[in-house]
């Protein structure tokens, strides 16, 4: 739910912020009092649920994340990336070993 289309909880979450901010620093059980104080908690809430969605589209930035996706996508296709990535490595392993292999031969020869 967004709160473009709605401009009352902006102005709500503004007269929070100027009167404070802790749902508890409201005394009394009445029914305005208790109203202030679902107001605050509504604020707070929404505060920590931008924090957190900020967190998360930073955390989804991240070139781990990125992997892990990448890496859950192709299993749920039945593929196995880590073994792939084993074979790969090994395959420039084995190339690199050849290489070095064919240095020494030349080293050795001049």
């Amino acid at each position: 739910m967004t709160t473009k289309n709605k401009p009352w909880p902006n102005t709500i979450e503004k007269l929070n912020i100027e009167f404070g901010q802790d749902p508890e620093a409201i005394q009394g059980d009445d029914i305005g009092s208790r109203m202030i104080k679902s107001i605050r908690r509504t604020a707070q809430i929404r505060r920590r649920l931008s924090e957190v969605e900020k967190e998360l589209a930073e955390q989804k930035r991240h070139e781990l994340y990125e992997l892990m996706t990448t890496i859950l996508e192709t299993e749920a296709m039945g593929g196995d990336p880590i073994g792939e990535l084993v074979q790969e490595l090994m395959q420039q392993i084995s190339e690199r070993k050849i290489r070095l292999e064919m240095l020494r031969q030349a080293a050795v020869a001049v």
